[in-house]
């Protein structure tokens, strides 16, 4: 057993050593093969797939974009994150309808990811879907990145709602910077952009 184990990590890190070389080469076509394992067959390491989805959003290549529509509907949640973060640097009628039905993702953290994503496409056309997420979404952290979303696309009338937002959250997250400033932008009526975070996580490897 402890052999097998070893075996299966040694080929999981080496396939992860894949998706980093494929990245830095600009080879798009390695990458999509590393996803798209369903009808490839050259993976069934899901860590390995989450990767190779980032790595393709990281290159921002067209040709990627079926395939990580394809993906969304993974059965592992972390490549659906994945997916859906690379789904938003490509800004398409495609995308867009593949990140609006993230937000009826199963999981939180996958319709938290595809809320955020539509206000950094600026997809002003999911205002409504934005909305009923808003009113309707059990999880708080959902509806925050919902209401954080419509106020990023000009939607007025969401600024009254980033109060009872915010107080559905933990009174110790509130002095983050990311909560502050929306409470500010609906205070004040200024706009506001899209939140991105002071150091971006670097992806290696070996430190998973």
């Amino acid at each position: 057993m402890k052999l097998r184990l070893l075996f299966q990590r040694g080929k999981v890190d080496a396939e992860i050593d894949r998706v980093y070389e494929s990245q830095r080469d600009g080879n798009v076509v390695s990458l999509i093969h590393l996803l798209d394992s369903d009808v490839r067959g050259l993976t069934q390491y899901s860590i390995v797939r989450s990767h190779a989805a980032g790595a393709l959003g990281m290159l921002g290549d067209p040709r990627a974009i079926p395939y990580l529509i394809e993906k969304r509907h993974d059965p592992e949640e972390i490549v659906r994150i994945e997916v859906m973060m690379a789904l938003s640097r490509f800004t398409t009628k495609e995308t867009e309808a593949a990140l609006s039905e993230g937000l009826r993702d199963p999981a939180a953290v996958v319709r938290m990811t595809a809320a955020s994503a539509l206000g950094r496409i600026g997809a002003v056309d999911a205002i409504p879907l934005l909305r009923g997420a808003l009113a309707s979404d059990p999880d708080p952290d959902v509806r925050f990145r919902a209401v954080e979303s419509l106020v990023i696309l000009g939607d007025e009338s969401a600024r009254d709602r980033v109060p009872e937002a915010l107080r559905a959250l933990p009174r110790d997250r509130l002095n983050h910077q990311r909560y502050r400033r929306l409470r500010e932008a609906a205070a004040s009526g200024e706009p506001l952009t899209p939140w991105v975070p002071a150091a971006t996580r670097k992806r290696n490897p070996r430190s998973r």
